[in-house]
């Protein structure tokens, strides 16, 4: 499977200045609402721009060491 298979990059112009922003969809099923790939939207969309730029792999592990998840909890 593909990361398109989960996740869309927001379309809309209305980001808060962010181009990367994945795109949550409406759902009403409990099956997709509990999944691992919808609960991380919002996580990964609460990211500063200078994490979720960085320039490699490591770059961003190293900068989410820093990152408190504590309200995601």
């Amino acid at each position: 499977m593909k990361p398109a298979d989960f996740f869309v990059l927001c379309s809309t112009s209305i980001t808060r200045g962010r181009k990367l922003k994945l795109f949550k969809p409406q759902c009403s099923l409990d099956v997709l609402k509990y999944s691992f790939a919808y609960r991380v939207i919002d996580i990964r969309n609460s990211l500063l721009r200078d994490i979720v730029n960085a320039c490699s792999i490591s770059v961003f592990r190293r900068k989410l060491e820093f990152v408190d998840f504590t309200s995601f909890v």
